[in-house]
């Protein structure tokens, strides 16, 4: 009496071979010789109609696969289930032996890495080059941020410059002078970029009042000024942080009560633990003579500062 075989796709991969056995009895009445050559078929048969219920495709070795034939739907091409571990490995991408990679970054979000891999034993990032910087996209629910690193650092559990792109806003990863970093010789021409060197590094806007109270209003990386001088001559305003140099620029409107003008002197770039700092001095137009008491005055200032930083 001949058996039900119900076919087993758990012994097929998606690049096996069809194979049919032949029965070594030969006898064509025997249960074995109707039985056996189908078994692979059946084999076959059962891993593809599995396949194509998960995915929706019956083409697992095509190079594209089209899961269930549209987008949009519940049919997707991979699902991990179950708890997922941050930094698990879904894909690489590239040829090598520099790779672009996607990360499962946890119960909700993915990270995307360009020339760094996960290292699960030394719970640390390792570069693929050494001489390649490297970089880290993030989505989660904190949202989206870029993190980098630069080259030659590996391994590493911090990144150079954390959050690149954030939700507090756009940082860069190096501060370098060539034409293609972002602090380029002032003769590199450059359309529609933002860089480091063609963004403010600090503005105010406040008043100077004549019983000698100065109000910064509001402001970024900028102190309120002070009256310096004897007598009082001056403005002095300093920046929160330093500068490269001295050649930055100060960009702005200034107006005294008596409708003097105003020059900037003192500049200096500051460096270390000494922040970036400047004065503003009264002067009178008919004579360009600096005036040498701004104490009975009225000054309305708005300030924007241009140029590098050291980092």
């Amino acid at each position: 009496m001949s058996s039900i075989y119900t076919g087993n796709g758990s012994g097929v991969t998606a690049r096996g071979t069809v194979a049919i056995t032949v029965p070594a009895d030969g006898d064509a009445a025997n249960a074995a010789s109707v039985n056996t050559p189908l078994e692979t078929e059946a084999d076959v048969l059962d891993f593809l109609m599995k396949y194509s219920a998960l995915t929706g495709s019956t083409r697992p070795n095509a190079d594209v696969i089209v899961a269930n034939g549209q987008a949009g739907d519940d049919k997707a091409c991979l699902q991990l289930v179950g708890a997922v571990t941050n930094h698990k490995l879904i894909a690489p991408i590239g040829p090598g032996p520099v790779y672009s990679r996607l990360y499962c970054g946890g119960s909700d979000g993915f990270e995307v890495t360009f020339n760094a891999y996960w290292d699960a034993s030394a719970l640390k990032w390792t570069a693929d080059s050494a001489v390649s910087a490297s970089i880290l996209l993030m989505v989660d629910d904190a949202g989206v941020n870029v993190y980098g690193k630069n080259a030659a650092a590996s391994p590493w559990t911090t990144w150079d410059r954390e959050q690149v792109l954030s939700a507090a806003g756009l940082s860069w990863l190096t501060t370098g002078t060539g034409a293609a970093d972002a602090n380029p010789p002032a003769d590199t021409a450059i359309t529609n970029e933002i860089r480091a060197k063609n963004v403010p590094k600090a503005w105010i806007s406040g008043e100077y009042y004549s019983d000698g109270f100065v109000a910064g209003t509001d402001g970024f990386n900028m102190n309120a000024p002070t009256k310096t001088g004897s007598p009082t001559s001056k403005l002095h305003f300093e920046l929160a942080t330093p500068m490269a140099n001295s050649y930055f620029a100060i960009v702005g409107h200034v107006h005294s009560s008596s409708g003097y003008g105003w020059r900037v002197s003192g500049k200096a770039g500051g460096g270390g633990a000494t922040n970036a700092s400047f004065d503003l001095i009264l002067t009178d137009n008919s004579t360009g003579a600096d005036v040498s008491d701004i104490h009975f005055e009225t000054i309305d200032f708005d300030l924007a500062i241009f140029g590098k930083q050291t980092s």
